[in-house]
């Protein structure tokens, strides 16, 4: 393997787990780049994480790297030892045997020898295993401290709640932060009073309270709040209408992780919070909280069951791939029931596609009826017709694949020229390294894009052929049915025979000339697709 034009990455990482007696990042570099030295690697990179978790691999340093590797600039990866790669048994042994060497990355652990490249080898699996025991035992130590903090009756969490700061002569205890705890004062009132979240929201706006988030400096970066301090929502009120800390009581571990490799936060029941009364002075009694709270409760949204229709969870937008929903609909001359485009419905950009529901029935039963009606009359012809109607559904789109495939093959051909004369220039001084580097990198990546396109196409075609082949094994099902007499109450029928239905919006024009759009319903069969 020539590593003679890659990069050598020297990676070092530190987690805050590790603590004072944690290797820092300058000894593991140090160590790092006097060994590169004594191989006489000179062409070197160094990337570093410090105070990232080795559990997992969304680290800023190391995603650097792996980008590198991805557009094949690298020839070696170098670290201190197996465990500053990861603590993830799995996937430490992925990265070992089966990334790196397929982008022909050499992995070398300076303090585990040759065998750590070998991740089979008993003494990289035994170490693996050890360092994942390590990350376990420090979250087991994690998780018993915050437990005794919890049972002393502390806060557990490092930032006190809304309406409370840290007493500045314990910094475990809270007291209460007088403009803060005026808003949620007045937040209990308004609510107890029978005002709306969203009203209380909008005249907390208008009196000018600063939003929680913009109160705290921790205002997200792009949000309403960052232009506007005074925002609020109504979800930042019902948090508040949440708190149980505003009686003085501490409220711990209303989260949790389900492993120490699992980084979601999960959020547990009220009824699993770890409550310890009375250790903080209140904002509010128990009285208005136990008020709000029952209020809370009793006013949440109550699902509403539905009559079920004979296309629930089958109707999407041909034209964006959104779900059709049903609305009800009152007109003079009576009601019915529509479909509406779920992104028009949103304003998300995409048109009603307004179709009526009895409309897009009498369409789907019409196309079933009418395969049923072919298969009775002769099964053999009933199958040839459904293989032609396929094949010229197809014909168009075929032709439009195979002309893009020649063409993503010619320009694959072309850069691979391309990059040996750039490869022969360099090697005569024709062009700089960093003029190589560039252009092959943006070449690499051209390349990637195309292959992958290259292959969906490829898939396409495949699924083409496979309805043409499916005909019979749709028919066998369709067989099952031949003889029933379908009708719009017939459901199970459908959901054997109907994949989905699309509504298409078509440009046209009315009787005098002028723009204006029509629907179409369009109906996919199980194994076949549209016919």
């Amino acid at each position: 393997m020539n590593f003679s034009d890659k990069l050598d990455i020297l990676y070092a990482r530190r987690s805050s787990e590790d603590g004072k007696d944690g290797e820092s990042i300058e000894n593991q570099v140090a160590l790092l780049k006097q060994y590169a030295a004594d191989k006489g690697y000179y062409n070197i990179k160094v990337v570093t994480d410090d105070g990232y978790t080795g559990t997992n691999f969304n680290r800023p340093g190391f995603q650097e790297a792996f980008a590198l590797i991805q557009h094949r600039r690298v020839g070696r990866f170098i670290v201190k030892d197996l465990s500053r790669l990861g603590r993830n048994t799995i996937e430490v042994g992925q990265y070992i045997g089966v990334i790196f060497p397929r982008f022909g990355v050499e992995f070398i652990s300076v303090h585990d020898g040759p065998e750590s490249s070998d991740p089979d080898s008993l003494v990289t699996q035994f170490k693996n295993i050890m360092n994942e025991y390590y990350a376990k035992d420090i979250s087991d130590k994690q998780k018993l401290s915050l437990q005794a903090r919890s049972n002393s009756g502390r806060h557990i969490a490092s930032t006190p709640t809304y309406g409370y700061k840290l007493d500045p002569n314990d910094r475990h205890h809270w007291i209460i932060d007088e403009p803060a705890a005026e808003v949620v004062r007045l937040v209990f009132k308004y609510y107890n009073e029978g005002m709306q979240v969203s009203e209380i929201a909008r005249t907390l706006e208008k009196a000018k309270y600063p939003a929680p988030s913009h109160y705290r400096k921790r205002v997200v970066k792009g949000s309403r709040t960052e232009k506007n301090p005074y925002h609020w929502t109504g979800s930042s009120v019902t948090a508040i209408l949440k708190r149980q800390e505003y009686v003085g009581d501490t409220v711990n571990f209303k989260t949790y992780h389900t492993s120490f490799k699992d980084k979601q936060v999960h959020y547990r029941d009220e009824e699993s919070f770890t409550i310890i009364p009375d250790t903080q002075e209140a904002i509010i009694s128990r009285e208005e909280y136990e008020k709000a709270k029952k209020r809370r409760k009793s006013t949440r949204r109550v699902i509403q069951t539905r009559e079920k229709h004979l296309l629930d969870d089958m109707m999407y937008c041909e034209d964006c791939g959104k779900k059709m929903y049903l609305n009800f609909r009152k007109y003079a001359g009576g009601n019915c029931y529509v479909y509406i485009c779920d992104s028009y419905r949103k304003k998300k950009g995409c048109t009603a596609h307004y179709i009526q529901e009895t409309e897009v029935i009498t369409s789907v039963l019409y196309d079933v009826r009418r395969i049923f009606d072919m298969y009775r009359l002769d099964k053999n012809e009933c199958r040839r017709t459904l293989v032609r109607w396929i094949c010229q559904r197809n014909e168009r789109e075929i032709r439009d694949i195979n002309a893009r495939i020649k063409t993503i093959t010619d320009r694959l051909q072309t850069i691979n020229q391309t990059e040996q004369a750039l490869f022969e220039q360099k090697l005569q001084d024709e062009i700089s390294q960093e003029t190589f580097t560039n252009i092959t990198v943006s070449m690499n990546a051209e390349s990637e894009s195309l292959k992958n396109e290259y292959g969906k196409l490829l898939i396409l075609l495949d699924k083409f052929d496979d309805q043409k082949k499916n005909v019979p094994r749709f028919l066998t099902k369709a067989e099952a049915f031949a003889d029933t007499e379908i009708t719009k109450d017939d459901r199970y029928i459908l959901e054997q025979l109907v994949e989905k239905v699309t509504i298409q919006e078509i440009e046209t024009t009315d009787i005098y000339n002028k723009p204006a759009t029509k629907v179409k319903v369009l109906v996919h069969f199980v194994d076949i697709g549209q016919i």
